[in-house]
This record gives structure tokens, sequence and C-alpha cells, in this order.
């Protein structure tokens, strides 16, 4: 799927490699960076570092400003998401009120995805900071940031928890959390108690190789198991992944191109010509500028010279290949051999306009210009058994050309509650 830079999703997975890791923040930051590599980049992969260092800390620290502290470690000083919590922690050091915070949060670093892990980051450390260790209060001002709210409360309610642990919340907290959680996703379990998941994860955390670990009061015998060996982190570093990344069979798009025309705009009579009288020269803007068209086929023959441009997430990075300046087009072509005959979701981040053919038949096209995301446009289209051919126009009318494409399972439900396809092969 594509590599989502900036959602929040990725950090509320955080909580399982603080328990596997409980005490040893650079392990859980270690398992966190594998788990968030998957599907994250950039910020995202910071922001569950953050929250696995800080949470496996807290099971042997309360004080919420030492947790940061270890938190930020992972965190560049120079990335956007450090920049916001800096801004978080001075506003409530300078004792402002947690509702200026949130402001002052938006005003700088929001976006219009609800899920951006920045925002949402700023908005679980003013929770953590102005809950002051109190779990309603803490949940209940995640709540009030709004955004990404499910998960802002959830981390942040995590790591009271963690500190608190059950017996140190309140009576009614209990009682309302009911040692019972809900699954919203297609996973059975035996059992829906919270306890029992603990005891699960507690099981989990005696194959790792946090040797730190020692279990003083579990309800059940637990010992690591016989003949020993541990859950090994064997990519958790940029240069680690790169190496893996050499064992995988990339996406292989033929890029063709670039394609533009010079802007044909003509000369507006209610001034003075820009050139002189009787000159043929067109208008100063039609001689900085080009022009590219959804509707003008630039390539007929699409079977042309081709650039090979290899991709292991599903970005087409046009702009490495292409490296003029202006507006420009393109085409991107690559082959799926399906298993059977079958409908598929098509999952498209864009920042400007497209066209997206299967097997020579348009599904979408879209001409507009909007900031990328990686859900902005979708459509159903059918595959056939065997080799299908995926054909993309791309146009380029800003700075940057920003595109992704996935595939979602179709199941008679919406793409968003449906699994990314993982037996399509690309060729």
């Amino acid at each position: 799927m594509a590599a989502a830079s900036s959602l929040a999703i990725c950090p509320i997975r955080s909580e399982i490699w603080a328990v596997i890791s409980a005490g040893n923040h650079e392990l859980a930051a270690q398992y966190a960076y594998i788990d968030a590599c998957l599907d994250h980049s950039g910020n995202s992969i910071y922001a569950e570092q953050f929250m696995a260092a800080m949470e496996s800390e807290a099971f042997f620290e309360s004080d919420i400003m030492r947790l940061i502290d270890c938190g930020m470690r992972y965190v560049p000083e120079d990335c956007r998401l450090r920049k916001c919590m800096d801004t978080v922690i001075s506003m409530y050091n300078q004792g402002a009120d947690w509702t200026e915070t949130r402001q002052t949060v938006l005003s700088r670093y929001s976006h219009p995805d609800f899920t951006n892990a920045v925002q949402n980051m700023g908005f679980i450390l003013i929770a953590l900071l102005y809950g002051q260790g109190d779990m309603r209060k803490t949940i209940n001002t995640a709540l009030k940031c709004g955004y990404d709210a499910d998960c802002t409360c959830a981390s942040a309610g995590a790591v009271v928890g963690i500190i608190k642990g059950r017996s140190g919340l309140t009576e009614d907290v209990r009682e309302l959390i009911n040692d019972r959680f809900v699954i919203g996703i297609d996973i059975k379990r035996s059992s829906d108690k919270i306890s029992r998941l603990a005891e699960d994860s507690l099981a989990d955390a005696m194959k790792s190789p946090n040797y730190m670990l020692e279990v003083v009061d579990a309800p059940y015998k637990a010992e690591r198991p016989e003949n020993f060996s541990g859950l090994q982190c064997e990519y958790f570093s940029k240069e680690g992944l790169e190496l893996a990344l050499q064992n995988i069979v990339p996406i292989r798009w033929r890029l063709y191109g670039p394609f533009f025309e010079q802007l044909e705009q003509p000369i507006d009579e209610r001034y003075p010509s820009p050139h002189g009288e009787c000159s043929v020269l067109p208008d100063l803007v039609c001689m900085v500028n080009n022009n590219v068209s959804l509707e003008r086929d630039y390539i007929a023959d699409k079977t042309a010279a081709a650039v090979i441009a290899e991709s292991f997430d599903d970005f087409i990075d046009a702009d490495k290949y292409f490296t003029l300046e202006g507006q420009m087009c393109c085409y991107a072509k690559t082959y799926i051999e399906a298993p059977d005959n079958m409908k598929v979701w098509l999952v498209i981040g864009n920042n400007d306009g497209f066209l997206v053919e299967v097997n020579d038949k348009c599904v979408l096209k879209k001409d507009e210009i909007r900031l990328w995301t990686p859900y902005n446009n979708f459509t159903c289209a059918e595959l056939k058994k065997g080799i299908n051919e995926i054909s993309v126009k791309l146009l380029r009318r800003t700075e940057r050309l920003e595109f992704s494409i996935g595939f979602r399972r179709y199941v008679g439900c919406h793409w968003h509650r449906s699994r990314w396809h993982t037996d399509l092969r690309f060729c």
C-alpha cells in the first residue's frame, strides 16, 4: 500500500511494543520502527517510536516530563513533529491554557487530514501535560482537542494506565472499563477481557529479547519458554531496511515523456504590447510557461522507448526521472497478473490531474489540483484472469508531482472496510 507520510494510524500500535519491552525503550523503539515502516514514513514513524519508548519507560517512571524526554530521543530536532511537540511543551511551561495551546497547534501545524500525525501527537502531549496524571481529565482533554480522537484518547490514556495500573485507577473508571474491550476489525479472540489480553501480552513479552523484564505479580505462572531464542530485530534501522529491500521485487513502471506544449494565450488588447507595435511575439506569460492538458493525447503509441521506474510502494515517482521545470505530462504503464476474474478497488492519491486506464478502458479521470493524501479518489475496476495493463496519464502543473495507486479487495463493502490485495503480481 502507499506509505502514508504523516497519518496518525501507526502510533496507536505502539502499546504492544511497549508492553513486550517494558523498561527497555531502545528495544521498544526498534520494534516500533519495524512496524511503522510497513505502511508509514517520516513523522508517523517518529511518532510511533516516541510513543513506544515513552510507554515502555512508564512501567518504571511516573513523571510525565521525564517520559516525554525519553520519547524525544527518537524524534529528530529538525522535523515538523518535533517542532510541534516543542511548541506544546513551551506553552505549557509558560502557563498557557490548554485551549490556547490547541489553537496554536492548529494555526502552525494543522493538516486537512484529520488523522495527520503531527497535529494529533500535539494533542496527545496536551492531554498528558494538562491531564496531570488523572485518567478522566487526560482522556477528556484529548477528546475535546478533536480530530483523530479515538487514537489520541487511547494513546494518552495508555500512558496514564501504564503508570497507574488497574489498582491505581479510581473505582468509577474501573467500573466504566468493566474489564472488557471491543474489537472493531475482523479478528476473533477466545476472550474479550482486558485482563486476558494482558496475560497474552505478557506471554509474548516473555518471548522477546527484553532481559530487563521481571514478572513479580502475574496471576499465573509466567516464564520464558524452553529453548528460548527470542524475537530478533533484524531490520531496525534505515540501513537495515534498505538492505531488506534488496530482496524484494519492486513494482516496475514504464514511464513515457515528458510532454508539454507552449502556453497559448492572446495578448490583452486593452493594454500596450509588451514587445512593441507590430511584434508577432506571443504574450510574455506564454514565454515563461508551458501548458498540459488531460484532453490532449501527447503520445499515441505508448509502446515507444520508456524509462523504467522501480517502486517499493504505490508511489509513481515521476519527478525522479523527469527533472525539467514547469508544467509537463507523462504516462506510466505496468502490468498486473490476476489469479482470476475479479473486481477491485483502485485507491488514488493525487495532487494534480490524472487519467487511469485498465486494459485500455478509462476507469477514472480527474482534472484537479489538490493536496496529496493517499485516499483522494477511488473507483472500481474489472481485472481479467491473467495479464492486465494498467496505464496512467499524469499532469504536473505545480512544483512537484505526487501520485499513488493501490488495489483493495472488492467484497461488496466500501474500500475503507476492505483489505489490500496481496495476491496480485506486478510484471
